[in-house]
């Protein structure tokens, strides 16, 4: 599984100012993290797809708390590091101080 799965290329902020459909879906809550969890968690529900099948349903329940979990964490650094890219530079590459700002 891959957190940026059917990515549109829009950031969370523009998705939410546009009122788009996966905000919408999201209740503007981290519209393109849920997209991308709940297109990759159908795509498991197909058999020929569903690696996970085998396990119980605790284990499923768990798997899927640990895939939703580790998206949501990387996305904020993704968000941040792409925020970097945005800021006015003085040299080729600002310090890594600059983007906890």
């Amino acid at each position: 599984m891959q957190p940026d799965f059917e990515h549109r290329g829009f950031n969370n902020d523009f998705l939410i100012k546009t009122v788009d459909e996966w905000a919408i879906d999201s209740n503007d809550k981290s519209p393109n993290e849920s997209h991308h969890l709940s297109a990759a968690f159908r795509i498991l529900r197909q058999p020929e797809c569903d690696f996970i099948h085998r396990m119980n349903p605790e284990m499923k329940s768990k798997f899927r708390k640990m895939v939703i979990d580790m998206v949501r964490f990387i996305a904020p650094p993704l968000r941040l590091s792409m925020s970097c890219r945005h800021q006015p530079q003085r040299s080729r590459r600002p310090p890594l101080s600059a983007c906890m700002q």
